[in-house]
């Protein structure tokens, strides 16, 4: 908008000037004339002008007129230090010493006209350029053109402006606000001079544009963060403009970096992390202290690229004073090999500093995520992504070259995955002093030198710059907006948000579908500014987790089937590449790499000429390689990389030249896995349960289970885990292929007849088919009768089921007649058990023979041949082993045992001691238990235990039990009810204070079985029942008795209110004139017993001991009288208080009876003098012998110049009346004066 301005005032200036008279550049001299066009010595059309300073002066052709100068266009250099911009001075006369209207830089004029005012009798104006002492103009600015013409004398009007909206909150005219908000400007009452109107109001935003024509209210808003000082001239109706500027300081808020950090995708049922850091943005007024634009560092050997930032805005002359105020010096940059880069810095005035060293070791290291051109792209030299890296004189960690391994894997920015020791961004420390630097010019040229010291590398700078002491940079606006801290200040917006923490800065979300989500960080400033960022995160499914088909196991293990649904398995084989490089260029003279894959040799490979060369190895998916080397003749020049199908480096070794490490020489240099699939993601595998797998953590275990088992898989990428799903797999062992398992019985003959089939163990199905040893097929029973003289059988159990056919052997042994295994008989004697109380009742089962129950001496059986008879046993009991015996003829009898515990009942005495207090749980009890057999549980209801488990403490009162039980389970409870003994008596006499804030209070305790007294809340006890001493307030009383059982009451301490001295008196302040003042006692509480009054308490002036005195102070000096009042209660209490009685002096004031107004400095104006500041109202009139007013005023400093009050000229030499009215602020009594002034000139 500004170039547009001017050209517009260049085409209209040019048109004029052919019209009106001649062309004035600025130069040193003067001229007359009325007429003409004025403008910098760059010429017109906007051209930029020099540095030459000039004083040239314009006068009007006639002597009754006076020159108007209007700027049509006006763009000087303005820099952040005030004493360096370039800047037009404008004197009001023929020459610089006149009074000044002004000095202006940047675009302060545009628009305006400047007019020699009514004070210039020459009507001439004086313009001084002064250009910036560093000899910079900060870029090419236009200058200046404006149109001469002359007019009557100005008398410059005055301009007062605020904003009115915002309204700001101090008393300065500054705000902050937001881009894009409307700010009101609004007129604060400019004012013409006597016999003038305002025209116009000329609102310059600072901003580029000028409003001329909206009014004395303007509204404006701001499109850029920074400071904007709004100002307003004024022009009246004869076209003079205020001179003086009143600024509006507008400060545009910053927008923050938000530092946002977030998982930009998800799989859905996960949960996201998304947090924000805001960072408010500095804004400052001084120019960036840096070179920005990128630099390229081409593939050279030996070239050097250098880049300056020159200052110019420090004072002239300046130096840096001390190493402490070079704070660092910072390169943003990437480079493929930082092994050949050196960089230098040096200052204006050639001061040179090394800041990285060649050679430094730092072979193929990055510097920033750099393309390493030719590899990816020949020729192409893509730009990558620059580091800022940092050199201070005070960092002790090391330079670039000498840090820690930082091996990063990222795609750079021609597309190629790239994997490489990076520096990362930090703080480094120099290889030469950067103190060598203090005694430097600050202003001038300071110039970064880089060299790239070797072939097959390049890079990009991207910026740099210094950074000095702020303290050296001028007094410039500067401002950070803060940001709140907590969440009603920062927060997010979006779905499915789970958790928020305290700050509002951080989220966790977990979106309950698949898509795209949108989440809205906002951040609110101390400017009211509601600046905001919004971050996507894609959710999608996550892995299908596919667990391949149900198995059917006959005999042998299967392979299972397991997978990513949809992701196909990888490639069998594939091909890897060797890249192979030589720094001479005569190939590897040779040197050879082998590589090896699962023991056997792939190949080896070398090349015989010229830089690079390059060999594809087919290797298979899986399979373990290593990398076997021979030496050559020149192996220092040898460098190569192992890159996988994707393009990823997956081992290289730049050798010495480049890195400054030997190449490695041997066998099993480096060793690792074929991944045919790199780009693909990497998935977990876990089959559960692991029974009978080979291996549970790969997609295709074997499997052999005896059992049906269904098996999960479960599927996840790697580092994903919450992204798991899981698809099952059953394993069967078909039940219609189950011929049960192998077995071997022996029968008697004259056992039943059976199926074969229940005699195999497992569970047989019953399709199968039987065949005897030979082979033949038999039947499904077998008949032991049909063999009384025994026999031997072997008998084969076949089932087929679809593929599978399985087989079970049963051996059958028949027992003769006459076998003594072969009698019939049942004896079991059932279960035994725990006889709490010495009897019991057996359970066994009925006999076929005739069943007998017998057992040691002391038993008694009610019925020994009934089953579930009721035996009894003497005391104390013990074990008894019972026998029960089937008896089924000759030879032919079978027994079974049982074991049985006799013991006497279990029981219990309870006793116990009561509780000491009530409340108190200090109770005890104590348990005698009896009978029962072995050691003794307890189950207590409540308590604790004591000495040993028959003691329980710590017992409340109320109802006790326990339960006692012995080893074998038998028990019993007994009961009890615990008591408690009752608090002892308090009673308490008190004895109030005497006198308020005295501590004379006193307390007597009675408590007949009291043996210790408290009278602090129980901090301490002592054996005396009484306290005293004590000051007003609440005491906490306990008493306490032998059984350390306490009670406790709360005492309250009274005092009397306070005796509150007061008095008035009147008249105060007083003056000279009446110093006899009234005494009135206005104390509390009333009546009092005395009173005691002293005058002045410095030098006891009197005394008085009436309650309203009077009392007359001297009357020949002002001064301050201290006054002390005493007062005295019924109860001997006392109270005091002192004020001051102010006497002041008697107010006068002189007025002179004439003045010579005659320009001389001497006796120039007409004033009142008061000898006091005591007073208001003040207002002076002058009249003249006809009663006009020539002059009134309000102010008492304000005098007469002889001016007359509606004439811009001066009266007459004459008699003049004067009327002065003046009011005591002390007696509020109002003087008036009357008399005659003489005006000589």
């Amino acid at each position: 908008m500004k170039q547009t301005k001017l050209l517009l005032a260049v085409l209209f200036l040019a048109v004029f000037q052919s019209a009106v008279g001649q062309d004035f550049p600025i130069t040193d001299g003067t001229v007359n004339t009325c007429g003409g066009l004025f403008y910098d010595d760059g010429g017109t059309g906007g051209g930029p002008y020099s540095t030459t300073s000039y004083t040239f002066t314009i006068c009007p052709d006639n002597p009754e007129d006076v020159v108007q100068v209007e700027f049509f266009a006006f763009s000087l250099w303005t820099s952040p230090n005030p004493n360096n911009s370039d800047r037009l001075f404008i004197f009001d006369g023929p020459d610089a010493t006149a009074n000044s209207l002004g000095s202006y830089t940047g675009t302060q004029l545009q628009g305006l006209a400047v007019t020699a005012t009514i004070n210039n009798p020459s009507g001439c104006l004086t313009f001084v350029f002064q250009a910036n002492p560093n000899g910079n103009t900060g870029g090419q600015f236009p200058g200046w053109e404006a149109q001469i013409s002359c007019t009557t004398p100005c008398a410059t009007p005055i301009a007062a402006s605020v904003i009115s909206d915002p309204v700001p909150s101090g008393d300065e005219q500054s705000i902050g606000v937001c881009i894009g908000d409307v700010v009101t400007f609004s007129d604060d009452g400019s004012f013409a001079q006597p016999g003038f109107e305002i025209a116009n109001y000329v609102w310059n935003f600072n901003d580029g544009t000028v409003d001329e024509t909206t009014g004395p209210v303007v509204q404006h808003s701001f499109d850029e963060p920074g400071e904007y000082i709004v100002t307003l001239t004024v022009v009246d109706d004869n076209g003079c403009s205020s001179l003086n500027l009143d600024p509006l300081q507008v400060l545009v808020s910053t927008v923050p970096i938000f530092n946002v950090e977030q998982d930009f995708e998800i799989c859905l049922g996960a949960t996201a992390s998304i947090s924000a850091n805001p960072e408010s943005i500095t804004w400052t007024a001084l120019p960036p202290q840096v070179v920005a634009g990128m630099t390229f560092l081409a593939d050279g050997a030996g070239f050097t690229y250098s880049t300056a930032l020159t200052f110019d805005f420090f004072e002239p002359g300046a130096t840096l004073q001390s190493c402490d105020d070079f704070l660092g010096v910072f390169v943003n940059m990437e480079h493929s090999f930082l092994g050949d880069l050196g960089i230098t810095l040096s200052c204006p005035d050639g001061t040179t500093v090394s800041i990285l060293n060649w050679p430094n070791g730092g072979g193929a290291t990055y510097l920033g995520e750099a393309v390493d051109d030719p590899l990816d792209l020949p020729g192409q030299n893509v730009p990558g992504i620059g580091y800022t890296y940092t050199w201070t004189p005070t960092a002790t960690n090391g330079n670039v070259n000498n840090q820690p391994p930082n091996v990063v894997t990222f795609m750079n920015q021609a597309g190629f995955m790239d994997t490489n020791d990076i520096v990362p961004e930090g703080t480094y420390q120099p290889d030469g002093n950067l103190c060598d630097f203090v005694g430097c010019p600050l202003n001038g040229s300071w110039t970064l030198t880089i060299t790239d010291n070797l072939a097959i590398d390049n890079g990009y700078v991207f910026y740099w710059g210094i950074d000095f002491n702020p303290e050296y940079f001028p007094d410039v606006t500067t401002f950070t907006p803060v940001i709140g801290m907590g969440s009603d200040s920062t927060f997010w917006e979006g779905p499915d948000i789970t958790n928020v923490s305290a700050d509002g800065n951080a989220i966790e979300v977990t979106p309950t579908a698949t898509g795209t989500f949108e989440y809205t960080f906002t951040a609110l400033n101390n400017f009211g500014c509601e600046q905001d960022t919004t971050v996507t995160i894609s959710v999608v499914p996550g892995p299908e987790a596919d667990a391949g088909p149900d198995l059917v196991i006959c005999e042998d293990s299967l392979q299972m089937a397991g997978g990513v649904l949809g992701v196909p398995p990888p490639p069998p084989t594939c091909d890897y590449t060797l890249e192979m490089m030589d720094t001479f260029g005569d190939g590897w003279n040779g040197f050879s790499v082998t590589i090896v894959q699962d023991g056997v040799t792939v190949g080896t490979y070398t090349f015989n000429t010229g830089l690079q060369s390059t060999a594809t190895i087919p290797l298979n998916h899986g399979s373990t390689i290593q990398i076997n080397t021979q030496s050559g003749t020149w192996d220092s020049e040898v460098s190569y990389n192992l890159v996988n199908p994707a393009g990823d480096v997956v081992f290289s070794d730049q050798g010495t030249i480049l890195s400054g490490t030997p190449i490695q020489i041997g066998q099993n240099i480096w060793s690792g896995t074929v991944d045919c699939q790199p780009e693909s993601p990497d998935y977990a595998f876990q089959w559960s349960p692991t029974t009978g797998l080979s291996d549970p953590n790969i997609p295709d275990p074997m499997v052999m289970v005896n059992q049906n088992t269904t098996y999960t898989l479960t599927i996840w990428e790697v580092g994903f885990p919450e992204c798991s799903t899981a698809d099952e797999v059953t394993v069967t062992i078909p039940p219609e292929a189950d011929p049960g398992q192998d077995n071997e019985i022996v029968v008697c003959y004259n056992e039943p007849e059976f199926l074969m089939t229940d005699s195999l163990g497992g569970t047989p199905v019953l399709t199968g088919e039987w065949t005897d040893a030979a082979g033949n097929v038999v039947g499904t029973t077998f008949n032991p009768s049909d063999y009384p003289d025994g026999a031997n059988f072997t008998y084969t159990y076949t089932v087929t089921f679809g593929p599978c056919v399985k087989s079970a052997d049963l051996t059958i042994t028949v027992l003769e007649a006459g076998n003594p295994n072969c009698c019939q008989t049942f004896a079991d004697a059932g279960q035994g058990g725990i006889a709490c109380d010495l009897s019991f009742t057996l359970n066994a089962q009925p006999t076929i023979g005739t069943g007998t129950w017998s057992g040691p001496d002391g038993v008694s059986f009610n019925n020994p041949n009934s089953p579930n008879t009721v035996v009894t046993v003497p005391s104390p009991g013990g074990e008894f082993v019972l026998t029960w015996t089937d008896n089924n003829g000759l030879f032919c009898e079978e027994s079974d045992t049982v074991t049985v515990v006799f013991m006497d009942p279990v029981t219990a005495v309870l006793a116990h001691t009561p509780a000491t207090c009530p409340g108190e749980c200090d109770a005890i009890a104590i348990l005698t238990p009896s009978g029962g057999l072995g050691a003794y549980n307890y189950n207590w209801s409540t308590g604790t235990e004591g000495l040993s488990s028959e003691e329980r403490t710590d017992l409340c009162a109320g109802e006790l039990s326990v339960t006692v039980t012995d080893e074998f389970g038998c028990s019993v409870q007994a009961n009890t009810t615990i008591t408690e003994s009752p608090r002892p008596a308090i009673q308490v006499s008190v004895t109030d204070i005497s006198c308020h804030g005295l501590c004379d209070g006193q307390i007597q305790v009675i408590s007949p079985d009291a043996v210790l007294y408290s009278f602090d809340n129980g901090i301490t006890f002592d054996v005396a029942p009484f306290t005293e001493d004590l000051c007003a307030g609440n005491y906490q009383v306990i008493v306490e008795n032998a059984l350390e059982c306490t009670n406790a009451t709360t005492v309250t301490i009274t005092e009397p209110i306070p005796v509150d001295a007061r008095f008035t008196m009147s008249p105060n302040p007083t003056t000279w004139d009446e110093t006899t003042i009234r005494f009135f006692d206005q104390s509390i509480p009333q009546p009092f017993e005395s009173h005691f009054w002293v005058f002045d308490t410095t030098q006891v002036l009197g005394t008085s001991t009436e309650q309203n005195p009077t009392f007359t102070f001297p009357n020949t000096e002002a001064g301050v009288y201290p006054v002390t009042l005493c007062v005295e209660s019924s109860e001997g209490c006392f109270g005091c208080v002192t004020h001051n009685v102010i006497i002041n002096e008697t107010l006068s004031i002189f007025i002179p009876n004439s003045f010579t107004p005659n320009g001389d400095g001497i006796n120039d104006l007409f004033k009142v003098v008061a000898n006091s500041d005591e007073f208001k109202d003040f207002q002076m009139r002058i009249f003249n012998r006809q009663g006009e007013l020539v002059f009134i005023t309000n102010n008492i400093n304000e005098g007469w110049n002889g001016a007359y009050a509606s004439d811009p000229y001066y009266v007459s030499d004459m008699v003049y009346i004067y009327e002065v009215r003046i009011t005591s602020t002390i007696t509020l009594e109002t003087y008036k004066y009357t008399g005659h002034i003489t005006v000589l000139r």
